[in-house]
């Protein structure tokens, strides 16, 4: 997809996406139960989408989101828009300019078991399980 660059962060499982900020995301997986959570520590607000595969639950979130384009508990599905990337939580230096023509906003996405955003449940590396759809701006 042009303009963007995918980066696998190495302090992380999760996923990196270089992506400016304010960018609509679009819900990869579905059908989901979408949930916003405004403070989710490091990774700031994130968008959370907790769907079945393999008749297991997972649940798949967006970090560092800007604000949420559903109420928490709406059903969604695959391809609808989510949220907008921001710049929450620990990612100090969003919106600086790259010398390699870009900039430092990002978004991470991860993968967990369960329904919860909890810190002590393993992450799964995304990448592994499911293809992304992101849309940039004005696309």
């Amino acid at each position: 997809m042009p303009g963007l660059r995918i980066q696998l962060f190495k302090h992380t499982s999760r996923l990196g996406y270089l992506y400016p900020r304010g960018s609509l995301l679009v819900v990869p997986v579905g059908p989901a139960r979408f949930r916003w959570y405004p403070d989710a520590g490091t990774a700031g607000r994130a968008a959370a989408f907790s769907f079945k595969h393999q008749d297991k639950i997972y649940t798949l979130f967006y970090a560092h989101c800007e604000e949420p384009l559903w109420e928490s508990g709406t059903e969604i599905n695959m391809g609808d828009l989510a949220a907008r990337s921001g710049c929450s939580g620990n990612s100090e230096s969003c919106g600086v300019a790259l010398d390699e023509d870009g900039r430092t906003d990002h978004v991470h996405v991860g993968l967990k078991p369960g329904t919860e955003l909890k810190k002590s449940s393993p992450y799964f590396d995304p990448a592994i399980a499911l293809t992304w759809h992101m849309r940039p701006p004005n696309s």
